[in-house]
């Protein structure tokens, strides 16, 4: 299996997938090899079905933990093993994530505001202000933030995919305060060790600090920032293929994902029925 998982975790480096990504797979993939107990290459379609079941069946896993299971079946059959029958059969699992609730604009001030860490502060307005991912804002660098042009770039973008996003002025204006004379090279908000920066978990785990300081009840985590950010500038009347370009998605299906129809823009719309006269009708 080692062989094979090191053909797997190049394949998947020279495809450009996202470090998350490899490491998902590589995990799933070890996960398979141990049930099957002997190598994957040696593995038959009624083998890859056993193991589906008894991902359904036997540990329960979700449609999202499923899914996960099976991209990585694909990728190891179709692309390190040249095996491409033995999964192409697998049906995508039906996946739908429950809507997250939006936080209000002042919802998310607060929590700004309850961090106590200025670069921790500097995160979450980068998650709000400019819709950066989790895994982005952990690893913005300072001299990503321009504040000569006025953007924020994006070089650690999902699929290598770099971007550039306007840069929220209070995020300047935080950058120009504390780092006025900062190494371009240093974290936004550096890591425990020397020369390394925070790790998504431990922003999470930040986030989650200033959130429960703020009094919010709800969940509010950095992905639900991310959301926050595509519906409000939805409501601000922002074009939903511009917010697709702003959010770094490579599908307008991916975008409406995220942008919500708050009740307060839902009462903006005005029914046909309203528009047209009915005589004897009021």
């Amino acid at each position: 299996m080692e062989r094979v998982r090191d053909r797997m975790a190049c394949d998947l480096t020279l495809r450009g997938r996202a470090p998350h990504t490899r490491r998902e797979y590589l995990r799933c993939a070890g996960v398979f090899a141990g049930f099957l107990g002997v190598p994957p290459g040696r593995a038959g379609r009624d083998d890859v079905r056993r193991y589906l079941d008894h991902l359904v069946r036997v540990r329960r896993v979700g449609p999202a933990t499923l899914r996960m299971h099976v991209a990585a079946l694909k990728f190891l059959y179709r692309v390190t093993l040249d095996r491409p029958c033995l999964v192409d059969w697998i049906p995508w699992p039906p996946c739908v994530a429950p809507l997250p609730r939006i936080p209000t604009r002042q919802e998310i001030a607060a929590v700004i505001t309850a961090a106590r860490r200025v670069p921790v502060r500097g995160a979450i307005m980068a998650g709000y202000g400019a819709g950066l991912r989790l895994s982005e804002a952990a690893s913005l660098r300072l001299g990503d933030i321009d504040l000569g042009r006025g953007v924020l770039r994006v070089r650690a973008g999902k699929g290598c995919r770099a971007r550039c996003v306007p840069l929220p002025s209070r995020l300047a204006a935080l950058v120009r305060e504390h780092h006025p004379d900062a190494d371009p090279e240093a974290w936004l908000v550096p890591g425990r060790l020397p020369g390394s920066h925070i790790t998504p978990g431990g922003l999470q785990v930040a986030v989650g600090r200033a959130v429960r300081t703020a009094g919010h009840r709800g969940r509010l985590t950095f992905h639900v920032l991310r959301h926050a950010y595509a519906t409000h500038l939805l409501e601000d009347g922002v074009d939903v293929t511009m917010i697709q370009r702003l959010l770094g998605h490579v599908r307008l299906g991916t975008t409406l994902r995220y942008v919500h129809l708050t009740p307060a823009r839902i009462l903006q719309v005005h029914s046909p029925l309203d528009r047209i006269d009915i005589p004897g009708v009021p």
